[in-house]
């Protein structure tokens, strides 16, 4: 486990340091002035909140790529998933669900540690800017939508691996 949570805080640490150095470099070029020729395209308030945006969605990227992966090592190295092989194998539940639950449950909780950061890009950061007409009630729609749709493909793809496996 321990060398998984190494892969997943080495993936974290690198994707959140190319963030933070783009947001960098873009307000840093942004500070230059435009080059010759998109100077009519752009003012400079556009340019300044575009690099603001980017910078609110660096560091909250980073926020919530940290909450994740606190989650993810938690699920992993807490002894979860074991108890819940356990408690699932002694259940009369045919093995291909048992299987199915045992990877939904942990997908599902990782799921709800990412609502803060989704929470604060709908309603903090996207509003903030003027990008997002999103109400509370259409923002926990999407958000059962999505899990919906994503049990399912995950679903008929562990199934399709499991009759695999199985033939």
């Amino acid at each position: 486990m321990a060398v998984i949570i190494a892969v997943l805080a080495f993936g974290f640490l690198f994707s959140c340091a190319l963030s933070l150095a783009n947001a960098r470099h873009m307000g840093a070029r942004a500070a230059r002035g435009l080059p010759a020729g998109l100077e009519g395209w752009f003012d400079r308030d556009r340019i300044a909140a575009m690099v603001e945006y980017n910078r609110a969605n660096a560091g909250l990227g980073c926020w919530g790529g940290a909450v994740s992966l606190a989650a993810a090592a938690v699920i992993l190295a807490s002894g979860f998933l074991p108890w819940l092989a356990r408690n699932l194998s002694g259940t009369a539940t045919h093995p291909g669900l048992q299987g199915l639950a045992a990877l939904l449950v942990p997908l599902f909780l990782l799921h709800l540690a990412g609502l803060p950061a989704s929470l604060a890009s709908s309603f903090g950061i996207e509003k903030r800017f003027g990008f997002s007409t999103i109400t509370p009630k259409t923002w926990a729609a999407d958000q059962a939508k999505g899990l919906l749709v994503s049990g399912l493909l995950m679903g008929l793809l562990f199934l399709g691996f499991y009759l695999f496996i199985g033939w």
